[in-house]
């Protein structure tokens, strides 16, 4: 009964790595990677002066959004954090779309510096957010290993022990 148990255990670890750990630090990464993708695109389309360079990054911006939806399913985060992920994103991508929009139009000017700086201002809070919440779910997943491995460790232990005492019962 007692293996069966820490077996149990075992899997439930297991389990949860495999449908929340896991999915959410793959979907905390890959939004890095999106928001480097947007902010790529916008850059490119800026330098080559290619308006339909920012309505390609509408794919990415619906990904993003998306991937947001898979950590909410998941679970791990608060509602609060990925709502204020959610609107910050979406005013830095509609900033930036705009922002870029104009630098393509009218070229460059002393009126749209203070637009590019705040873009910017954007999009490293964005990044550094992300980065940090990919940091936290790495720890967590990580946590989670030890957990099973602390699991399976205590139900090897317990499995030694009972083998030892029947061993001393039968030939005693």
């Amino acid at each position: 009964a007692l293996g069966h148990y820490f077996s149990l255990e075992n899997r439930s670890h297991l389990e949860s790595i495999q449908r929340q750990f896991l999915p959410t630090l793959e979907a905390s990464r890959d939004l890095e990677d999106l928001l480097e993708k947007i902010q790529r695109g916008l850059h490119d389309a800026a330098a080559a002066e290619n308006p339909d360079g920012v309505r390609a990054t509408e794919p990415l911006q619906a990904e993003f959004l998306a991937k947001i939806d898979v950590l909410e399913a998941n679970g791990l985060r608060s509602p609060e954090e990925l709502g204020n992920l959610r609107s910050s994103f979406t005013e830095y991508y509609r900033l930036a779309g705009q922002t870029t929009s104009k630098l393509i139009a009218d070229g460059m000017s002393d009126t749209l510096l203070p637009e590019l700086a705040h873009m910017t201002e954007r999009y490293n809070a964005i990044h550094a957010a992300l980065r940090r919440a990919t940091d936290r779910d790495r720890h967590q997943m990580a946590t989670a290993f030890r957990s099973a491995i602390g699991a399976n460790e205590q139900s090897s232990a317990w499995n030694a022990i009972l083998s030892v005492s029947l061993t001393v019962i039968l030939f005693a």
